[in-house]
């Protein structure tokens, strides 16, 4: 009888005290437009023929998408972290951290890896690290398009495919 009744007492603290949060999963589509921050400096890449070539460290993050809604420019910013050039394969490959706001201050915070190639064109591929508000405990993932403007450094980027995981 003693174990009956307790184990009556650990199913109803099962069912009552454990509620779980109903999570979703949002398909990420959406466009950024990352302009170079010209303050915050550069790295400087020595390609095989000595041509430097400067690299900006931060851009501003500006944009849309599914799960954020309009990126607040103000505040969403790129950081570059690493970069290099691989030679056999004539593209620059760098690492960068990303945190894109919406109008109402909520953000998600990124990582990822870029590739880009002598013709302007790249691809880049991010996983979430982190958010605030709603999006406490995010996760997802997205890979992307980018094509630079070679005259002021200006990368337009298109999702490819991506997903956000988060709390209802």
């Amino acid at each position: 009888m003693r174990s009956l009744s307790l184990f009556s007492v650990l199913l109803v603290l099962l069912l009552t005290g454990c509620t779980k949060d109903e999570l979703q999963t949002v398909p990420l589509t959406g466009n950024y437009i990352n302009t170079p921050d010209l303050t915050a400096g550069f790295y400087i890449v020595t390609l095989p023929d000595d041509t430097k070539v400067q690299v900006p460290k931060k851009y501003f993050v500006s944009g849309e998408d599914k799960v954020l809604g309009a990126i607040d420019a103000a505040r969403s910013i790129l950081e570059v972290k690493n970069v290099t050039y691989k030679t056999f394969a004539f593209q620059f490959e760098l690492t960068f951290d990303v945190t894109l706001y919406n109008a109402k201050g909520e953000f998600i915070n990124w990582t990822g890896t870029a590739v880009s190639y002598p013709d302007n064109t790249g691809n880049s591929w991010q996983y979430v690290k982190g958010g605030s508000d709603k999006f406490k405990g995010v996760s997802g993932w997205s890979n992307t398009t980018l094509a630079t403007n070679p005259v002021n450094g200006v990368h337009t980027l298109a999702v490819i495919q991506g997903e956000v995981v988060y709390v209802k």
